[in-house]
């Protein structure tokens, strides 16, 4: 009896392993996703640029120069939210002015390249039967994520939504 389950089994173990899952094996050049946790989000900032960009925060120094320029629309002007630099540190998306409310601006990914912290993000657009408030926005997405060297590098798509 026990030959007749081995000789059975075998095939099947046999199988399995030949078989197995090979895509959690890395390649050489694979990214290395790493995780984020939102921050902040919202529809104005301060800092005026004619695109989007994207900003490394990486000091307490830092923190405060961003918050300045960041809350400079603001009256009176949110107080520094506290945020430990120690083995973490900050990414920020600031989208350049919106001719209308509907916009956002959502970090989706956050990958090590080997020579940079790829930050793909996407810009979400009111679709034209949309009705959106007459104000001007500035989109913009903060995230908390793990220390890294490496320089960032934005990648930013659009997609329009409907209404």
């Amino acid at each position: 009896m026990r030959a007749v389950i081995a000789v059975t089994l075998l095939p099947l173990l046999l199988l399995t392993f030949a078989c197995g899952d090979d895509d959690n094996e890395e390649e050489p050049g694979d990214d290395h996703q790493t995780s984020f946790e939102v921050f902040a989000s919202g529809e104005y900032s301060g800092i005026e640029q004619s695109s989007a960009a994207l900003f490394k925060i990486d000091s307490a120094e830092r923190w405060q120069e961003f918050w300045q320029r960041h809350t400079s629309v603001s009256n009176p002007a949110p107080t520094l939210p506290p945020f430990g630099f120690g083995a973490r540190m900050l990414l920020a998306v600031v989208d350049a002015s919106r001719p209308s409310g509907g916009y956002s601006i959502e970090i989706r990914r956050i990958a090590e390249t080997g020579n940079a912290l790829q930050v793909d993000a996407v810009r979400r657009e009111p679709g034209p039967n949309c009705v959106t408030p007459a104000v001007i926005t500035q989109p913009f997405q903060i995230v908390s994520v793990e220390r890294s060297d490496l320089p960032p590098l934005l990648s930013l798509t659009s997609e329009q939504y409907a209404c």
